[in-house]
């Protein structure tokens, strides 16, 4: 395979699959599809694990841009480095959403991947309160979905080892109102010729999905029938004042201001 051009580094829960599907339609961009997530740029590259990571990079034409996916990526410690090291031209999407929304998405994620994998259960889905909250009502911070949200924490190392024209911050959020818009800006970072459309995306508001035209109508899977814990509005409410600092010091570094409703200025 050839060299990846660019990367979705993350982060999970945040709607990187869809930013995938979207993608593949396009005809100057290829997808890794061996391994739809390889995570091998998370530990110090040796010749085997180059060789392996390359493997499962796919075939691309001289004028497509060869990417992979992994949002791991974004919350461990020494992959930009790594990245940097052995790709410095690599160009780097990140996709953030609503952090209260991500932490109860990715605490649905851990019980499912565990069940498909036949692991045990880390915890059930009438815990929520337990793992998030301490028996005085705070938040859990050193929980990882938890911390996995905190997007300030995490975007510094990245600002710190590439140049900014290198990197690209994707809002989850208007990644699915308004795909178009969205895809439009990554092409542009891509510097692929524009392709996508308004006319190519529908949301179906009977299903709640996001459905695309091309190349035949189809919606985006949804884990359809997941359990949801049960979150009160308070704790909601804890949790966005929890997160609120961060999303503004998140903001500020980035220098963008994804308005999301829950951070008034």
């Amino acid at each position: 395979g050839k060299c990846p051009q660019a990367i979705v580094a993350g982060s999970s829960k945040c709607g990187t699959a869809a930013l995938r599907t979207f993608l593949d339609l396009h005809p100057f961009v290829q997808f890794s599809t061996l391994v739809p997530e390889p995570k091998g740029l998370r530990y110090p590259m040796n010749q085997s694990i180059a060789d392996t990571y390359l493997s499962v990079m796919p075939y691309s034409l001289a004028n497509q841009i060869t990417m992979e996916k992994t949002p791991v990526y974004f919350v461990h410690d020494s992959v930009a480095r790594i990245i940097r090291a052995h790709f410095p031209d690599m160009k780097i999407i990140i996709v953030v959403r609503d952090p209260v929304k991500r932490t109860i998405s990715d605490y649905v994620e851990q019980i499912e991947y565990s069940r498909k994998h036949q692991l045990p259960q880390p915890w059930t889905m009438d815990q929520f309160e337990s793992v998030v909250f301490t028996r005085g009502g705070t938040v859990r911070g050193c929980v990882n979905i938890v911390r996995n949200s905190r997007y300030d924490d995490h975007i510094d190392r990245w600002l710190r080892t590439f140049p900014h024209e290198q990197l690209h911050i994707v809002d989850g959020e208007m990644l699915v109102s308004n795909p178009a818009l969205t895809l439009r800006a990554i092409e542009d970072f891509l510097e692929v010729p524009r392709f996508f459309r308004p006319e190519h995306f529908y949301y179906d508001t009977a299903r709640g999905l996001v459905c695309m035209t091309i190349p035949s109508p189809r919606c985006l899977s949804r884990n359809k029938g997941r359990e949801h814990p049960v979150v009160t509005d308070e704790q909601r409410e804890i949790l966005y004042d929890y997160y609120r600092p961060h999303m503004r010091a998140f903001f500020k570094k980035i220098g963008v201001d994804f308005n999301w409703t829950q951070y008034p200025a």
